[in-house]
């Protein structure tokens, strides 16, 4: 055989190599780029939605979110933060009000749904691939979408000491309970509430304070008022037990929230918002070498407290009460009279807890609320 003849063949199979080399590390290299941006378009998605529905449970209650809101701007403000950038640039984001198609009616609301983009639709742009411009294709694009849902929150993980009886119109004065005094009118209801200010043990006897037996006498209740209950969990239509109030472990914590802890935390009645906590910067310490309640994510003078039917529970000393409701309180001070230690706080909209094996809460029955991504 002609040794030219088959140093030519050689030449062009190496050629026809060289090319479908090419074309597979155009495939790998470019795939790889690809789903590294729709990984980062996921994250920017997420970050969006979870920002949207936080605005919505804290800042703007309807639904569906009017456009142009708190609600869409807080998310489109983090799915296009420089933070979330997808292969060196923002994406573009649509913002809307709707919940995935196989959520049924009841429980299909509240949803905020991200869409991020960045592949030349929606106003966004595609990126430079690295190896297929050889074959032509100079770009390439990704997209994401997340949903995220506002629940309302029928647990509280981090229990505190107190209970408080359902509100009623005590038309008579006679601090009971009398035929049609208790209705939905008069009970404590979300949104409506946030804001009202209550005492706890307001009017009670000296032996009698609304208090949630956390065990361990005062070192007990100090305890759960800085940190939480060990081993307790508030949820609807739970049973939670109940003790005669004892002041001095209430006090040392009362004290030590206010003064140490969170000195800085503050109620504004305009944005209706807790403002200066700790918890803003990062640097709660509640002492004793263990953490502030949820880790210090939110002021530890704030608490979530469940609530019984008054007609039940109102004047329990020791025994049982069933939980109604779970509301959600910002502790602004405590007073002394006559020996009655008064706690007073403001019921607010905070976070709260989701127990699988609990109904959910009726509408108005939770101020908390509990985040997640559904899609």
């Amino acid at each position: 055989m002609n040794p030219r003849s088959e140093s030519g063949v050689m030449l062009i199979m190496v050629a026809l190599f060289t090319f479908v080399l090419l074309g597979m590390s155009a495939f790998a290299i470019d795939l790889s780029d690809a789903w590294y941006a729709r990984a980062q378009a996921q994250s920017a998605a997420d970050a969006g939605a979870l920002a949207g529905a936080v605005a919505l449970a804290k800042d703007d209650i309807t639904y569906p979110f009017p456009a142009g809101g708190v609600v869409e701007q807080s998310a489109l403000a983090l799915a296009t933060h420089a933070s979330n950038q997808i292969r060196g640039s923002a994406g573009a984001a649509v913002v809307e009000a709707a919940c995935p198609g196989w959520m049924a009616a009841g429980s299909n609301v509240n949803c905020v749904r991200v869409s991020v983009y960045r592949d030349g639709t929606n106003g966004s742009s595609g990126f430079n691939t690295l190896f297929a411009n050889l074959f032509g294709t100079t770009t390439q694009g990704v997209r994401a979408t997340a949903t995220a849902q506002v629940l309302r929150a029928n647990a509280a993980n981090c229990v505190r000491p107190y209970y408080l009886p359902d509100r009623f119109d005590d038309a008579n004065n006679n601090g009971k309970v009398d035929a049609g005094e208790y209705t939905t009118a008069s009970a404590y209801t979300s949104p409506r509430d946030i804001g009202t200010t209550v005492t706890f043990h307001e009017k009670e006897g000296p032996g009698s304070y609304g208090q949630i037996d956390v065990g361990n006498g005062n070192a007990g209740i100090r305890y759960a008022l800085l940190h939480c209950a060990p081993n307790m969990t508030v949820k609807m239509a739970g049973t939670v037990p109940t003790t005669p109030g004892a002041k001095n472990g209430q006090k040392l914590a009362l004290n030590e929230l206010l003064y140490t802890v969170d000195p800085g935390a503050s109620w504004n009645s305009t944005t209706k918002k807790v403002q200066g906590s700790c918890a803003d910067a990062g640097t709660c310490n509640c002492g004793d070498s263990a953490p502030c309640p949820y880790n210090g994510t939110i002021s530890p003078r704030i608490l979530h407290a469940p609530v019984c039917d008054p007609a039940v529970c109102l004047g329990i000393k020791n025994g049982n009460i069933t939980v109604t409701g779970i509301l959600s309180f910002f502790i602004t001070h405590f007073t002394e009279d006559k020996g009655q230690l008064d706690v007073h706080a403001v019921l607010i909209g905070s976070s709260g807890d989701i127990n699988t094996s609990a109904p959910e809460a009726g509408a108005g029955r939770s101020f908390t609320h509990y985040l997640s991504l559904v899609q």
